[in-house]
């Protein structure tokens, strides 16, 4: 980017002014560089696999190769102990299922007035018979005629990282 087209946030962020941009003088052995094959393979881009699975296999096989090593292993007897559930506390009752039948007693039950009265929704008056300000949404002509301040344009501009 030219130091022309930029704005002069930009040219003070980067701490640049007109006078003090120069050009630099580039040797005639780096103007003239070849890089070499290593360098060409190097900037090559990586092509991943964007799928972790391997094509044209049945849906049985692993999606990735387990080591032989892994495969022939054989737990301790200590690994087997702490691979085990725990067990519940002899004092301890085990969680109520999530679902459950509904007591006779609960069936019969009638609500109360007071839970009625509670449970209606609460009725408002319609704005017809409310005092409505139709000009509450207006907005004034000094809020039209308002301008930015200098600083608060500062302000709102990003920062430059």
């Amino acid at each position: 980017m030219k130091l022309e087209e930029m704005s002069s946030c930009q040219r003070d962020a980067l701490g640049l002014t007109k006078n003090s941009m120069h050009k630099t003088r580039i040797k005639q052995s780096v103007r003239t560089a070849v890089a070499s094959a290593r360098i060409q393979r190097l900037a090559q881009p990586i092509v991943k696999k964007s799928n972790p699975c391997y094509e044209n296999r049945y849906m049985e096989a692993p999606i990735r190769k387990v080591n032989l090593a892994a495969l022939q292993t054989v737990a301790t007897p200590r690994l087997v102990e702490l691979s085990k559930a725990k067990a519940l506390p002899p004092n301890s009752f085990p969680d109520r299922r999530a679902e459950w039948s509904v007591s006779q007693a609960a069936k019969k039950t009638v609500a109360s007035p007071r839970l009625l009265e509670l449970a209606r929704c609460p009725t408002r008056a319609s704005t017809n018979f409310v005092q409505f300000n139709p000009e509450a949404f207006t907005v004034t002509e000094a809020a039209k005629k308002a301008r930015c301040t200098d600083r608060l344009n500062k302000l709102a501009e990003p920062i430059l990282r």
